[in-house]
């Protein structure tokens, strides 16, 4: 079966089934899945909430569009040179390439520069104060 074939089979399946049955991981489902196709609501090890446990894209959406609620810490530093700048340490909830689920990044709204990742909220917290430890002495920021 060739790759039309198998989309437009996916297609007609979930046009004649009830979202009810794609909810329940039915028949549309499996042939929606085998298209190479992911439900919103499937659940997916690749995103994971601020404790670490896997949720569907629809959910990480929902709780990605509410910033404020994502922000686990943010500081103002005045460096030694007397530059002020930003960390904000924030969830992103996504494992990306280096499993990271929470970043911490310095600058400025609208001008962020990731410069570390963390696949857990006590190890985001806590690289969160040792960056800005390292902007108070002047020291870099790895």
């Amino acid at each position: 079966m060739t790759e039309i074939e198998r989309l437009a089979m996916a297609l007609q399946v979930l046009e004649l089934t009830d979202t009810r049955v794609r909810e329940d991981f039915g028949l549309a489902e499996a042939v929606w899945s085998q298209a190479g196709y992911t439900s919103m609501d499937a659940v997916r090890h690749d995103l994971v909430d601020m404790d670490g446990d896997p949720m569907t894209l629809r959910r990480w959406a929902e709780l990605f569009e509410d910033f404020p609620r994502r922000v686990l810490a943010e500081q103002e530093v005045i460096k030694p040179d007397g530059f002020r700048t930003s960390v904000i340490t924030v969830w992103v909830g996504h494992m990306d390439i280096d499993s990271s689920v929470f970043d911490t990044a310095v600058g400025a709204p609208g001008c962020w520069q990731r410069v570390r990742g963390y696949a857990t909220k006590v190890e985001a917290l806590v690289g969160h104060a040792e960056v800005v430890a390292r902007l108070k002495t002047g020291e870099p920021v790895d």
